[in-house]
């Protein structure tokens, strides 16, 4: 005698995967099919119920990661509204400036970091902006001596010849500080994808800079995040300080 799989593949023609798949349909999706199908002048049968099952499970995926990532970026909010505000009278050894966020004045002359007279300092930017952060490191009257590659594997539209899926980090020196050792040296490309909670650098950068200048106080600036205890958040925009 023929078992129920057997009946089922010789009816529809369908695969052994197809048919595990009907025989785990629950009696709802099969009533749904059939009003579905009444409705829509469809024929009613389990391709039909399967659709509409996998539908419904898509649909679901959708609502819950919309949901995880209001989740996401409203923590990001409230860790930034507790994050610890620069001391401008203060003079920070290693400072990472983020000139990605959009926020970022087009104008960066009016830029005055609190920097310790030796310093480390950071700047992340969009290959197009180049020149925008080797000026600000002029009028940092930082001396720039290297660039690393953050390659975060997700195109953004921020340039018009290339498609763009990596930002530049630029490496800039205030007067003298400690030259790293050689296992705190940074990776020349570091990928790290670009997610909700990378609307900031990745952590990697500041926990090098903090290996590289052991046991001082460090700034962000233009920054979204408090990385820790130790980074004080600087934001800066000239539009808004001539106003």
């Amino acid at each position: 005698m023929p078992s129920k799989r057997d009946k089922i593949e010789a009816l529809y023609a369908l695969n052994r995967y197809r048919t595990d798949q009907i025989e785990a349909l629950e009696k709802k999706w099969v009533r749904k099919a059939i009003k579905y199908a009444l409705k829509n002048n469809e024929k009613a049968g389990p391709a039909l119920a399967l659709r509409l099952k996998r539908e419904n499970a898509k649909h679901y995926e959708k609502v819950l990661a919309a949901k995880k990532k209001e989740a996401k970026i409203a923590a990001l909010a409230e860790r930034m509204s507790k994050a610890v505000v620069a001391d401008e009278s203060l003079p920070y050894a290693g400072a990472i400036i983020d000139l990605t966020q959009p926020e970022v004045s087009k104008d960066l002359n009016s830029v005055a970091l609190p920097l310790a007279e030796n310093a480390l300092v950071f700047i992340a930017v969009y290959p197009k902006d180049m020149l925008k952060a080797l000026k600000l490191i002029e009028d940092l009257e930082c001396t720039y001596v290297d660039n690393i590659v953050w390659d975060r594997d997700v195109q953004l539209s921020t340039g018009t010849w290339s498609k763009n899926q990596h930002t530049n980090i630029l490496i800039a020196l205030k007067g003298q500080p400690n030259e790293p050792v050689n296992e705190f040296q940074l990776e020349s490309v570091h990928f790290d994808h670009k997610t909700i909670e990378l609307l900031s650098l990745p952590d990697y950068y500041f926990s090098m800079m903090e290996e590289m200048c052991p046991g001082e106080q460090y700034l962000e600036v233009f920054s979204c995040r408090q990385f820790s205890d130790k980074w004080h958040v600087l934001k800066i925009n000239k539009e808004e300080k001539e106003n």
